[in-house]
């Protein structure tokens, strides 16, 4: 049943076969709405998971972004001083 409603459309004559008119809709949109919360509810959980992540690294990150930007200007800056003293 999930190939045929990945593949093309929805065979709604088989649950309605198997339970009952009625009832063979509602197991089905049932399912599908169940399953739909579920992947949603694991999805805010990685996502919250990978938050909770990097919220806990950005302190160290922006500190060794800073030395870095620091580092590279320092360096900058001594190779201007010396290229116009040796020029």
């Amino acid at each position: 049943m999930q190939s045929q409603l990945i593949f093309r459309s929805p065979d709604f004559d088989s649950p309605n076969d198997r339970f009952g008119y009625p009832f063979g809709l509602i197991i089905y949109y049932s399912w599908n709405f169940l399953a739909t919360i579920i992947l949603v509810n694991v999805l805010i959980a990685l996502f919250g998971s990978a938050y909770s992540d990097v919220e806990e690294n950005a302190t160290d990150e922006y500190l060794a972004f800073f030395a870095h930007k620091t580092i590279d200007l320092s360096e900058s800056l001594f190779r201007r001083v010396w290229n116009e003293a040796n020029g």
